[in-house]
């Protein structure tokens, strides 16, 4: 949500012909991070495991790319879990 709201006010303030990068900074640099952080964890696997290193290197992009996706569906499943309209049924949540 916080992304899609996030490239509204930036495209919205460059068709209005005003500054947008702080706001494209404030969107884009949390998943930036997250996903250079994510980067130096998969170098240090790396180096500590060399008998692993092609198979790590296969899936290299899954580790990067979750990173950036994981507080939104944590996000997610709190706001559900905490939802009066959530109910567990049959080992699964479902809303009404």
């Amino acid at each position: 949500m916080t992304l899609l709201l996030g490239v509204i006010l930036i495209l919205s303030d460059t068709f209005e012909q005003r500054p947008a990068f702080h706001i494209a900074a404030l969107t884009f640099l949390p998943v930036l991070l997250s996903s250079i952080r994510s980067s130096i964890r998969l170098i240090g696997v790396t180096e500590a495991l060399p008998a692993g290193r092609s198979q790590l290197m296969g899936q290299a992009w899954i580790y990067i790319l979750l990173a950036a996706f994981i507080p939104v569906l944590l996000y997610h499943s709190i706001l559900l879990t905490l939802s009066s309209h959530a109910k567990f049924v049959g080992g699964v949540w479902r809303t009404n």
